[in-house]
């Protein structure tokens, strides 16, 4: 048999549970209100062929917010630093009609062991529901390194392309704007009531009441279910006896 002073009472279980869902909830408000663009996918990761001349390696993505300011993207060495990398973001919502809109280069011996560079330029002011092509590829030599890609479709709204075709696949990367996006936190905290609309400062308040709330109905419900059971607080059962 377990020791007695060794189980948990259901009580001290649900507080337990009560507060640790609430620890996640509150977490939920920190995270940005829309996920821009963008796979972190871990498992079948790969890398690319080494960026070379003669290899153009893309992206492409469709943006959901205004101010695309930078794309972030991983990649691995693969040899000695050699020769620089060109960046090229293009403009692919009308197809027919692609234009290069933001090109840099970077100096590859700058790079050293680095695993990711992040690619910034000058926000792109009405960049919400354009399609874009972000596309890497050599100078007039070898690079020394490679991309890194997931197998797979964990962007749905994109593909990887190597030299124009597309491959089941897509970098790892990640977009960004400018201004940056807020969290549910900041976006309510700021968020000022007007005629029929309630105050953000007003809904937060409202939610941690309510989670209080929750709490004391578990912690009570708990305790009314335990003490329906225990014969030593149960009421007597009426006598049987003439």
């Amino acid at each position: 048999m377990v020791p007695t002073n060794l189980l948990v009472s259901p009580s001290r279980l649900a507080g337990l549970a009560w507060a640790g869902l609430g620890v996640v909830l509150a977490h939920s408000l920190t995270l940005p209100v829309v996920t821009l663009p963008g796979n972190a996918a871990w498992l079948r990761r790969f890398e690319t062929p080494e960026i070379v001349p003669g290899r153009v390696l893309g992206q492409t993505f469709t943006m959901n917010r205004d101010g695309l300011t930078a794309i972030e993207f991983a990649l691995v060495p693969v040899g000695p630093p050699s020769r620089d990398i060109d960046l090229t973001l293009l403009d692919v919502t009308d197809a027919r009609n692609a234009r290069a809109v933001r090109t840099t280069t970077i100096k590859v011996p700058a790079l050293g062991d680095r695993r990711s560079f992040r690619f910034e330029f000058v926000p792109i002011a009405d960049s919400r529901f354009r399609t874009y092509q972000f596309e890497v590829s050599g100078t007039d030599g070898r690079s020394g390194y490679a991309l890194v890609a997931a197998r797979g479709d964990a962007y749905a709204e994109g593909t990887l392309g190597f030299n124009g075709r597309a491959r089941w696949a897509d970098l790892i990367f990640q977009t960004d704007v400018s201004p940056p996006v807020a969290s549910i936190w900041t976006t309510l905290w700021t968020r000022r009531g007007e005629p029929g609309r309630a105050s953000g400062k007003l809904i937060l308040a409202l939610l941690g009441l309510n989670w209080v709330v929750v709490g004391f109905l578990l912690r009570a419900s708990i305790g009314l279910a335990v003490a329906g059971r225990d014969p030593a607080v149960a009421p007597e059962q009426p006598s049987t006896r003439g």
